[in-house]
């Protein structure tokens, strides 16, 4: 039976490509660059799904450590076979350097979730984190799960430390606007914000406009791509009490309005529409 043999299959992905796995993240703390000579900085890519992301940042920064985090066995996998072999050249077997590929070697991932980062990573460690498309979770009762709640910000702030910077990049409006809301309460800056990156990039690097799979089908659906970057704010003190919060309160008023609705929140919308045409 296919659940039976599943964690048999992902244990061999993982095996066959292990030089770019962190097998004991933890065990790595405040020592990430020693697995790059002359590391200039660490990247982080929290939730990077099969990696495509990660892969394009860190050829775009040969000189820094990239990590890849997602806590799915699975897309870690995929993603290290992606790093590894890049996928598989029109014969069907993996590509080679004769294919024009070169494995990046700087590069790593790591199974693990927002909540394990103050134990994968010192004080001041990371450089950059980003959060690229990050699951909404929309409903209130989900407030926990976000990882732009203020508690996760708040988290993140001594991993960055003085220098480091926060990248947001997602679909959803709503959760733009609440990640505002929440960053300031964190006691971040945010520098750099557009509700179309692919029309003002402004206060944005290669980095920050490199493309996923992911990225590209959403556009296709009509997406406008909301990012922004931010800072520690010197001296400020984190206001982690805030309320919960469902992002549907973040939605337009006139909801018919809407062009494009974020993946997650479909459903939700159109029967939101069907209750105030209703009258209700």
């Amino acid at each position: 039976m296919p659940h039976v043999r599943k964690p048999k299959l992902i244990d061999e992905r993982l095996a066959l490509h292990a030089d770019y796995l962190a097998q004991d993240p933890a065990s790595l703390k405040g020592r990430w660059r020693t697995l790059l000579p002359g590391c200039r900085n660490v990247r982080v890519d929290l939730g990077c799904g099969k990696g495509q992301w990660t892969v394009a940042a860190a050829r775009l920064r040969p000189d820094e450590l990239v990590v890849g985090i997602d806590c799915e066995p699975m897309c870690i996998s995929f993603a290290a076979e992606h790093a590894a072999v890049g996928g598989v050249a029109s014969s069907g077997r993996a590509k080679r350097p004769e294919d024009g590929y070169v494995a990046p070697r700087n590069a790593v991932f790591a199974i693990g979730d927002a909540a394990m980062l103050p134990g994968f990573f010192a004080l001041g460690e990371i450089v950059h984190l980003h959060m690229n498309f990050p699951t909404p979770f929309p409903r209130k009762k989900e407030t926990q799960r976000r990882v732009v709640g203020v508690e996760r910000l708040a988290a993140y702030r001594p991993l960055l430390g003085e220098k480091g910077v926060l990248h947001l990049k997602t679909d959803s409006q709503p959760l733009f606007d609440y990640a505002a809301e929440q960053l300031a309460a964190a006691g971040y800056d945010i520098v750099a914000s557009t509700r179309d990156l692919r029309s003002d990039a402004s206060g944005f690097d290669d980095v920050d406009l490199a493309v996923s799979e992911y990225e590209r089908k959403l556009v296709m659906r009509g997406a406008k791509l909301h990012a922004l970057r931010a800072v520690v704010r010197e001296g400020a003190a984190p206001n982690v009490s805030c309320e919960p919060k469902s992002l549907y309160d973040y939605l337009p008023s006139d909801l018919d309005a809407i062009d494009y609705v974020p993946l997650g929140m479909e459903n939700a919308l159109v029967n939101m529409r069907n209750r105030k045409r209703n009258g209700h």
